[in-house]
């Protein structure tokens, strides 16, 4: 038999069985390059199905972004002042409409009115910024129609201090910090967005966001916290924009440019009466120029739109003033803190002391107006109704004397007393100066581009006073003006004796306390703005 004299070619192959085997074959150099041409030939067959599978992966992809429609996001941001809480407020309300209200009727809400449910947040009415809030246009619901859409959500953040349906916490009321302090109402900013945000995606398929633009506000140390938030918009890369970025994913157009001012955009900022008063952590004083741990420096290049609103007859020396001038639009107006930004009751009586209660010890059978202090008081008085405050309103508030026990050690002393004295302020009051104030501040920011819904003049919780309507058309015209007769008008019935002298109690340590006492010159303190940001 001829011996085949065909080269041959030797084959290795790998068999997996349960340790592996190297099998040795040889085959003939036709065999080998027949089985290497088959080899190829899948190979290629592989990579072009592939290839034709990403072709048509990348064809659809493209067809459905397509249709994908692209979203401008607009979110409103509010946030409350101190002691300011809409459902705490409205909670207040109802304890004491129950008051008058016959008792099976009342019954109910009374149950669950404790005592602190009769102060603090809760004896407060709803401020401008939870107006404001109310009229900002917010549907999870996509607007416009064709593949360019926009969409706006608003947020509503409780004020320093206060917990919906529980006791104000005195500690971030005081400092500014804590678990409600300002920080943490940024924080709790930046998690209720992303809570909505995912609210609308679950709402509406096939969109993507193109670019989100933020609308914010605040009172009071509100106003510091919308100043802080706006600041954090500037480092996209940080968190917690960065979390708030990650979080959207895949919902985050291709073309989003993770960068302030293009995909992340400032609006306006609206701001009733800046106060950052934040304790230091060496000397917890509120009054210093610095604000630990926060960021409230709004530079023009970055912020154009800013409306600063503040009271020009603010006193207290608690409140500084944490100034936006000259680098922002700051318009000083009549009242103080309160009646710019809102708070106090539409109805209510105002009684405090304007001057501090004098205190003297005197023979037992002294009358309090041959004593010097009542003298004192009578110039305090003078001096109160050279400042403005209706004569009618004042007058000399004397406490019950205070007997003081015999000294033991000289029974034939004369008995003695302690007697008191201060100047007391009491009159009917009306909370509706701030409605000037929402309607200026509304005007103002929707000239900007804030798309707020009208304001219902004639409806009952916007409707202003009929002595205060020429000065509000005034105002609304650019004319911030006012002459001494209308300053008479606001003093008698408008503008709060926010500056006084009535304590309250610390229950904590058993003694007064005076937070509400005016600056030494009766001047408020003013710290002005750095734009670049502390040095």
């Amino acid at each position: 038999m001829a011996r085949d004299k065909r080269p041959l070619v030797t084959e290795w192959k790998w068999y997996k069985n349960g340790q592996g085997l190297l099998v040795r074959r040889v085959v003939t150099a036709e065999e080998h390059e027949a089985r290497q041409r088959a080899t190829d030939e899948a190979r290629a067959r592989q990579e072009r199905f592939l290839d034709e599978q990403v072709r048509i992966a990348d064809e659809l992809e493209r067809r459905r972004l397509e249709r994908q429609v692209a979203v401008s996001l607009r979110i409103g941001v509010f946030f409350d002042g101190t002691g300011n809480n809409t459902a705490n407020a409205e909670e207040g309300a109802a304890c004491r409409r129950s008051r008058s209200m016959p008792e099976d009727q009342a019954r109910a809400i009374v149950d669950r009115c404790e005592p602190y449910k009769l102060t603090g947040s809760y004896a407060n009415d709803v401020t401008n910024v939870w107006r404001l809030y109310d009229l900002y246009p917010a549907s999870r619901a996509l607007q416009g129609e064709g593949q360019k859409r926009w969409a706006s959500l608003s947020i509503y953040v409780q004020g320093i201090g206060t917990v919906a349906g529980q006791p104000d916490q005195v500690f971030s009321s005081a400092t500014g910090r804590g678990e409600t302090g300002i920080a943490a109402r940024v924080y709790d900013a930046f998690k209720a967005i992303r809570s909505e945000i995912k609210q609308m995606l679950q709402q509406n398929a096939d969109f993507q966001i193109e670019s989100i633009t933020f609308d914010v506000f605040g009172f009071s140390r509100g106003a510091v916290a919308a100043r802080h938030f706006a600041h954090q918009l500037l480092f996209v890369k940080d968190w917690p924009v960065y979390e708030l970025l990650s979080s959207l994913g895949r919902h985050l157009e291709s073309h989003f440019v993770h960068r302030f001012g293009e995909g992340i955009r400032a609006g306006v900022l609206g701001l009733f009466d800046s106060v950052a008063a934040t304790a230091g952590w060496t000397d917890w004083s509120v009054r210093n120029p610095v604000e630990p741990g926060l960021t409230i420096a709004l530079p023009q290049s970055h912020f154009p739109h800013v409306v600063h609103l503040v009271a020009a007859d603010e006193q207290r020396a608690n409140f500084p003033l944490s100034s936006l001038a000259p680098d922002h639009l700051e318009i000083a107006l009549p009242g103080v803190h309160s009646d710019i930004g809102g708070g106090y009751l539409a109805e209510d009586q105002e009684r405090v002391l304007v001057g501090p209660m004098r205190a003297q010890t005197v023979p037992l059978q002294t009358p309090i107006e041959e004593t010097a202090i009542y003298a004192e008081v009578q110039e305090d008085l003078a001096r109160q109704i050279a400042q403005g405050w209706p004569a009618d309103a004042l007058s000399i508030h004397t406490p019950p004397a205070e007997p003081l026990p015999a000294d033991p050690q000289d029974r034939l002393a004369p008995r003695l007393k302690r007697v008191f004295a201060g100047v007391e302020l009491s009159r009917p009051m009306s909370g509706k100066l701030s409605l000037v104030y929402l309607r200026l501040m509304h005007k103002l920011v929707t000239e900007r581009g804030v798309p707020l819904d009208v304001i219902d003049i004639h409806d009952p919780k916007y409707e202003i006073p009929d002595e205060l309507a020429l000065l509000c058309e005034r105002f609304l015209a650019g004319d911030y003006q006012v002459t001494d007769a209308e300053y008479r008008v606001l003093r008698r019935r408008y503008i709060h004796c926010s500056a006084h002298w009535t304590p309250i109690l610390n229950g904590h340590y058993n003694r007064l306390l005076y937070v509400n006492t005016p600056t030494n010159d009766g001047i408020r303190v003013i710290h002005p703005h750095k734009p670049q940001g502390r040095p």
